[in-house]
């Protein structure tokens, strides 16, 4: 039996589902928390990780972070342009407001 393809997914949200001989096991998505592995009998439910709150550095200085779902991305301060010109970039790009 495939427990994964269970109808709601039995895992839950945010969740990836992992069928294995005679049981199954869940991971959350990329973004999310916990990142251990769990079934529905451990009864964890995935939260979003809030990146800009957990690192409050993790912009960089004259920039502005904003949580998204599975995620974030920076813009900006008012008075500062992208080194690449863009509006809205994300972590690990090399770019800084000046």
């Amino acid at each position: 039996e495939n427990e994964c393809v269970s109808n709601p997914p039995i895992c839950g949200n945010h969740t990836n589902c992992f069928n294995t001989d005679g049981s199954y096991y869940c991971q959350c998505h990329g973004g999310f928390t916990p990142t251990y592995n769990f079934t529905q009998a451990d009864s964890i439910e995935c939260q979003e990780i809030d990146e800009c709150v957990e690192d409050s550095t993790v912009c960089g200085p004259n920039a502005n972070c904003t949580n998204s779902e599975g995620g974030y991305y920076y813009t900006c301060e008012t008075g500062y342009i992208s080194s690449n010109g863009k509006e809205i970039f994300n972590a690990g790009q090399g770019v800084h407001c000046i």
